[in-house]
């Protein structure tokens, strides 16, 4: 018979060995592939949060960048110090330190409204951090604030650090983010509402200019912009057929009419009667300090108690920071 031999001891001990190269090797190769997957879906969850992000910026700009809400730096998603709202367990966010602000707690209870599939914390697990800046200006004086969300990736440590600023995010270790600035979006509401300003000056211009013409003595004392006194009476000031209301009749204390009470309204649609800031669900106050304004008789214009022809209006808007836009309407003869 044959001697059967077998596997020594060192042999076996190479074959262990080499085996637990190749399964840590491959468990390494798992771990980063799911890792990389968790990456891009991460990724992907933000992507939809900036745009989702970006759609709530648009329409409560008002609020985000309201004048009375400039006081606070960041804040975040998870729970903690400096301001951190917690919107993990609870779908009621409340500032843990500080004053809440209001223009903040709408962006994290719109964090839930976002269409990313409800997914509230990572591929990790981790919730996600949000940052908002301090209003930062640009050379127009235009003012808006740049939001951060941040998900801290594999690390599970937040590595990255925000510049409340100027709005600046550096990323760091695992950490994954995108940044969403309102400054175009406040452009554009801006630049909308000095164009509806616009149609209105020219619609008050264009008006005195006809009524002027239709005047058989062509009167220059007479104040086309509109068609009674202060006191609601007609003069040989006012001309009654511009049916445009006084201002100071209005609202002697401030001499502000909406475009509702001065008769002058474009149309019936509250977009023409209100700033490009305008949404549907703006609290009575916000929606006052969003009307439309004219202004044809106070002491900032020229009107026969004050000043001699041409006569001038204004058309006044508010902005989100408190600045006031104001065209002017200057009463022609052609």
């Amino acid at each position: 018979m044959k001697n059967q031999e077998g596997f020594t001891i060192v042999e076996l001990l190479i074959v262990l060995a080499v085996l637990t190269i190749l399964i840590a090797l491959s468990i390494g190769g798992i771990g980063k592939l799911e890792n990389l997957y968790k990456r891009v879906q991460t990724q992907n969850y933000l992507n939809s949060m900036e745009k989702g992000m970006e759609a709530c910026y648009s329409e409560r700009a008002w609020i985000i960048d309201n004048a009375n809400y400039l006081g606070q730096a960041s804040l975040n998603v998870d729970t903690g110090a400096n301001g951190a709202i917690d919107t993990i367990n609870n779908q009621t966010p409340t500032i843990s330190a500080g004053t809440p602000n209001q223009a903040w707690l709408d962006i994290a209870r719109t964090f839930f409204t976002i269409p990313y599939g409800n997914a509230l914390r990572d591929a990790w697990g981790n919730p996600y951090y949000i940052f908002v800046s301090y209003p930062q200006g640009n050379q127009n004086g235009i003012m808006y604030r740049t939001i951060a969300i941040v998900s801290l990736g594999s690390s599970h440590k937040l590595q990255s650090t925000f510049n409340p600023n100027n709005g600046s995010l550096t990323l760091g270790g695992t950490n994954i983010g995108v940044t969403i600035s309102g400054a175009n979006i406040e452009t554009q509401k801006y630049q909308a509402t000095l164009a509806l300003l616009n149609k209105y000056a020219n619609y008050l211009s264009q008006t005195f200019a006809t009524l002027f013409q239709a005047d058989p003595s062509k009167n220059i004392t007479i104040d086309h912009f509109v068609a009674t006194d202060q006191n609601g009476n007609t003069s040989s000031y006012t001309d009654s057929n511009s049916g445009i209301a006084n201002s100071c009749y209005v609202s002697s204390s401030n001499c502000l009419e909406t475009v509702v009470q001065a008769n002058i309204a474009l149309s019936t649609s509250i977009n023409d009667q209100t700033n490009a800031w305008y949404y549907p669900s703006a609290s009575q106050t916000s929606l006052t300090q969003m009307q439309i304004y004219i202004d044809n008789w106070s002491s900032n214009v020229r009107q026969p108690n004050n000043e001699m022809p041409p006569y001038t209006a204004h058309a006044i808007a508010y902005t989100p920071w408190g600045y006031q836009l104001i065209i002017t309407a200057v009463g022609g003869t052609d």
